[in-house]
């Protein structure tokens, strides 16, 4: 039996294990790649969220907070207040958390379970310079 052409069942088993080896590192880099896609696709919906509110913001920033009866550019005195802010005036010089409900900057999907996305800003001020506007948003990881 020696002269017989073939293969033996040993380089059958080796080149089989190679194989699978090499197909579980095909499949790996594959996965990988979907997961950093899809983590990617929140970052650019975050993005837009943060250029949507820099966008409302540059609305507000006419206003004068201590003429309450100036219109904003919402209705009434009470306008210049971004819809879901947790404060009376968009531009105020504080911290910002926005109800998404209210602000819609975000998709619903993205706000709810699991990522629970949030969009907060904050308004630093000092004297004779204009207020610089941080926007953060924040969600987490499943």
């Amino acid at each position: 039996m020696r002269g017989q052409d073939g293969y033996t069942l040993l380089e059958v088993v080796v080149s089989i294990l190679l194989t699978a080896v090499m197909v579980a590192a095909i499949m790996s880099v594959a996965l990988s790649s979907k997961r950093g896609s899809v983590k990617n696709d929140r970052k650019i919906i975050a993005n837009e969220a943060g250029r949507q509110l820099a966008a409302r913001l540059r609305g507000y920033v006419t206003a004068d907070a201590a003429q309450s009866t100036v219109p904003g550019p919402g209705v009434g005195a009470g306008g210049w207040k971004l819809p879901g802010d947790s404060q009376s005036y968009a531009l105020s010089c504080a911290d910002h958390s926005l109800d998404n409900s209210a602000s819609n900057l975000l998709p619903a999907w993205f706000a709810q379970p699991p990522y629970n996305a949030t969009v907060s800003y904050k308004v630093t001020c000092q004297s004779g310079v204009p207020p610089k506007v941080d926007v953060t948003v924040n969600w987490s990881e499943p």
